[in-house]
This record gives C-alpha cells, structure tokens and sequence, in this order.
C-alpha cells in the first residue's frame, strides 16, 4: 500500500495531535501515525500557567474552543467535566529528613507554598492524561486528520523536496511519502535515530532515576500534620514536592482522589540506598518510604493502581532539532 500526504507527523501525545489539528484547521492534508492506542497512561501530567496560557492563546487563535476552555480548571469543570483533572493552585515543599517525622514547627516548618491562582475557577489543571491526550485525538479526527494507530515506522528515506516512511501497521507493511515529517514521538522518537543525531546528554548536569506509579486512599499532609498555619490554598490541591536527601516526590492529586506519585532519584542518592543489584521497583518504591515516616504515613493505605514503574534516567537531550 502506498500513499502520499503534505505532513505526517509522527506521535500522537498532546503536542502531535494538537499540531496535527492546528496544521488541518490551516488546510493542510495530515496523517498522524501512533505506535500504540488510545487511552494510555503517560508522564508529564501537571500543567503550569504559561503552557494555559499558550493552551489558550492556541484556542483563541485557531478556533479550537475546548483548548480555551481546558486553560482553567473552573472552565474545564463547566464544558469538560467527563475529562478527568485535578486542581493546582501552586506549588507546595516539604524537607524531610531520614528516620525524623514531619515536624510542624507552625511558620518555621520546612514548608512553603507558592501560589500560582487568585482562586480555584482560575487555577492550573494537573491532566490526566489518558483522557486529554484521548481527548485530542478525537478532536483531531474532527478536524480532519487522517489518524492511524498500532503503526511501526521502521526506517524514514529523506530526498530534497519529500520524505518517505516505511513501516507497518498491525502487522501489514506500508510506505507513505510526505513533503514535511514531524517527530512528536518524545525522547526514544525515531528521526533521531534514522538521521544519527548525536545524544547531548553529556551536556546535562541532572541526572534522575523515576519510580512511580498512580494511587488510590493516600492520606492528605493536613491529615499525616495536623494544624499547620493555613496558607493561600490548602496543601495539596497543588504540585507537592516532598524534598528528601536522595531526591524528591512530586504528588499530584486529581480531583477524583487518585494521586499521581514518583520519586526523582539522584546517582548519589540511588547508590546510598545499597539495594540489591536486581531490586525491583516496588523495592525501591518500599525502600525510600521507609526511611521517611512521614511520607510512609502518607501512603500506608494506599494502593497502586498500576505496577510501580522504574526507568534508571529521564533527562534526554539532542544535538539538533531540525
């Protein structure tokens, strides 16, 4: 089967399938590939105000309506309330320190809240994202993009003035020429490869190990702490970052009472853990709640709502981009 587009673009997350819709909306004949299906879970769930701010101007400019009102949380309650998100009014710290609890030393506790929102209608979203990126695609196929899953691309043939693909899709192969190619398909994306552009890594100082996972019954700070001084916005309707000596947590709690939850774990701290070389995830996961008894607290009746996952480095990074 071969077949030809102006673009195709390849990953549908939320910036392929957004890209995808702005560019059909401009008139331009799109096909956006994506190597799985959807809904899926997928990392990077908190949004800030400067990406709603973009969301939004992104609406406004492009007649995308649902991107103008998923930019706040009291809009995306009112037009989208069957897309699952949590409100984040901020930004809230705690320091731990190993074998110590929690200790509320009133407005001398290791704590600071940084407020993002006058109040919740206005407030960032964390997303989740099986139902967004879902969501994005949809509204994509509306525009009219020609969306196609389960797509392998193997290998990306480039001529002066055109781009062929090879690949398959459920297992049938295919070839599909293009005049533009874009690689939405995140860090591991294919281009990158095919055209042997070099890693940038060493460039990067920070370096992450992430265990983490989705839960449900964590108890809230206020409840593990109780009566800490109010703040702007109550603890952890925000992205909480609980700081310990090998890294740190992100909690992002949705407003369904899931929490999304990982630890970003330096080389230093990873090897003072001294785990066994083949230690698994809920391992790790076990390890560094125990050291901390507050954050041990905190999730003593939670339950993992999908394995804990484990990837040994996140950061990534390119020595070119087009």
């Amino acid at each position: 089967m071969k077949e030809s587009c102006e673009i195709v673009i390849v990953g549908s997350g939320f910036a392929g399938s957004l890209l995808a819709r702005v560019l059909a909306v401009l008139g331009y004949d799109v096909v956006l590939l994506e190597r799985g299906t959807h809904p899926r879970f997928a990392i990077g769930e908190s949004s800030t105000p400067l990406a709603n701010l973009s969301l939004e101007r992104l609406g406004l400019r492009y007649g995308l309506e649902d991107c103008y009102q998923l930019a706040t949380h009291g809009r995306w309650l009112e037009h989208f309330p069957e897309l699952r998100r949590g409100l984040k009014r901020g930004f809230t710290y705690y320091r731990h320190h190993p074998n110590q609890a929690f200790e509320n030393r009133g407005f001398d506790s290791e704590r600071l809240l940084v407020a993002a929102s006058p109040h919740d209608s206005l407030s960032d979203t964390h997303w989740l994202r099986a139902d967004v990126d879902q969501h994005f695609v949809r509204q994509a196929v509306g525009a009219g993009v020609d969306y196609r899953d389960r797509v392998e691309v193997t290998s990306a043939t480039f001529a002066p003035d055109s781009a062929l693909l090879k690949g398959a899709r459920a297992g049938i192969p295919f070839e599909l020429r293009a005049n533009f190619v874009i690689d939405a398909s995140g860090p591991g994306g294919f281009l990158a490869r095919e055209l042997s552009i070099p890693s940038g890594l060493r460039r990067t100082e920070t370096r992450a190990a992430l265990v983490f996972s989705h839960f449900d019954g964590m108890r809230l700070m206020k409840e593990v702490v109780p009566g800490m001084p109010e703040g702007p916005y109550a603890d952890d309707w925000a992205a909480v970052h609980h700081i310990i000596d090998e890294g740190w947590m992100y909690s992002l709690r949705f407003d369904d009472g899931v929490t999304s939850a990982g630890f970003l774990i330096s080389p230093r701290g990873l090897s003072s853990l001294a785990l066994p070389n083949r230690a698994d995830a809920a391992t790790v996961w076990q390890t560094l709640l125990e050291r901390y008894p507050t954050l041990a607290t905190i999730f003593a009746d939670s339950t993992p709502l999908m394995p804990i996952a484990f990837r040994p480095l996140i950061q990534h990074r390119l020595t070119r981009v087009t």
